[in-house]
């Protein structure tokens, strides 16, 4: 190979070089940024929160549910809102009583697409898809139930994640008690 035709191919691999690492800056630059070491742990705590919650309401064991808010929290159902633990222990004894037929057969609740967003070391907001899985029978096929999109704050209190806001939306298999206030696009976070 000549002299000259090495030197080509040298400045035509260090061009394509540069315009990969360019595409790359680019397309870095067009996402979020990730999680920092530093929010790591908080990150798996909150996402473990949100599977304890869910793995509780699938369960039909509504009663503790409140211990997952922080004594002031904000609760908003498809536009209806709850303020505090005890109205928040006031709906989730109503779904238990009212929605016996929906926890006949084993439910399972499904959570995809978790965002976390942290504001400081104290405070994040999270988006999460859920999805009710209904086992009817052991024999039969399991169906979805129900789906929707949840919008949270969350606050650190020595330690431990709650929930200080949480605004659910229902996309499928709303309760008619929401007819009047549902949103349909994204609330408020």
């Amino acid at each position: 190979m000549t002299t000259k035709l090495k030197g080509a191919l040298i400045a035509l691999m260090a061009g394509a070089s540069a315009l990969t690492m360019s595409a790359a800056t680019s397309t870095a630059a067009a996402r979020p940024p990730s999680i920092s070491q530093d929010h790591m742990l908080d990150h798996l705590q909150i996402q473990q929160m949100i599977i304890d919650y869910y793995q509780e309401l699938g369960s039909g064991a509504h009663s503790d549910l409140s211990e997952y808010f922080t004594e002031d929290a904000l609760f908003i159902v498809n536009g209806k809102r709850y303020k505090g633990r005890k109205a928040i222990d006031d709906i989730y004894a109503e779904l238990g009583e009212g929605g016996t037929e929906l926890y006949d057969g084993k439910t399972h609740m499904l959570m995809t697409n978790l965002s976390v967003q942290f504001e400081d070391a104290n405070t994040a907001t999270a988006r999460v898809i859920w999805t009710g899985v209904k086992n009817d029978t052991l024999k039969g096929p399991p169906r979805l139930f129900e789906q929707g999109r949840e919008y949270d704050t969350l606050k650190k209190i020595d330690g431990v994640w709650y929930f200080s806001k949480r605004n659910i939306v229902s996309d499928s298999a709303m309760a008619n008690q929401y007819d009047d206030t549902y949103m349909k696009d994204r609330p408020e976070h």
